[in-house]
């Protein structure tokens, strides 16, 4: 009963050491498999710091007039509104920590539209995310004239907001569309 119970055990044994040097076999393969995943993360990596994701909204700042970046250039320096431009794998890449986006309070939308334009250009952006990054960096009246006209009538494309803020902001600058007309000779 004895030898019964000695030879199942080392039969136990033995199928559990045939199982251990199966998955030993295995380690390799496993090991080429971690490395050709390991290079496809890599290469996603690079592909992204290559071309920031438009789809990619999260990393959105809002601050009041400022444009500031960071970039590597012989060392760390920072400074308003440069940019860095390399040349990578055949196309420009633009190095760049840090980008506020301007924020819109009612006043000047020529210069509020020009400074979104060069953020909207450098985080390669469509006409709808520009819009809902526009919509995010609006406070005080161009806040409340937004919502009040967007009750009136949805926007469709950031092309669109830019002529309904300037028909209803530049006016203050310019005098009303009546008083402009009045004033031709």
């Amino acid at each position: 009963m004895t030898q019964k119970l000695i030879e199942e055990r080392l039969d136990a044994s033995e199928k559990e050491i045939e199982a251990i040097k199966k998955e030993v076999q295995r380690i390799p393969f496993l090991e080429k498999t971690m490395e050709k995943m390991h290079a496809i993360l890599t290469e996603m990596y690079e592909d992204r710091q290559r071309h920031p994701s438009s789809s990619e909204l999260t990393g959105v700042s809002t601050g009041k007039r400022k444009i500031r970046t960071k970039d590597v250039v012989d060392g760390d320096e920072e400074g308003e509104t440069s940019l860095s431009l390399e040349p990578g794998a055949g196309q420009d890449r633009i190095k760049f920590k840090k980008l506020e986006m301007p924020v819109f309070n009612g006043e000047d939308p020529d210069g509020w539209i020009y400074r979104a334009e060069h953020y909207f250009q450098m985080h390669l952006l469509n006409e709808q995310e520009k819009l809902k990054i526009a919509i995010v960096s609006m406070e005080g009246k161009g806040l409340c004239w937004f919502r009040w006209a967007e009750n009136r009538k949805r926007f469709r494309s950031w092309k669109e907001l830019k002529e309904r803020m300037y028909n209803r902001f530049r006016d203050r600058e310019y005098g009303t569309g009546c008083a402009r007309f009045l004033a031709i000779k």
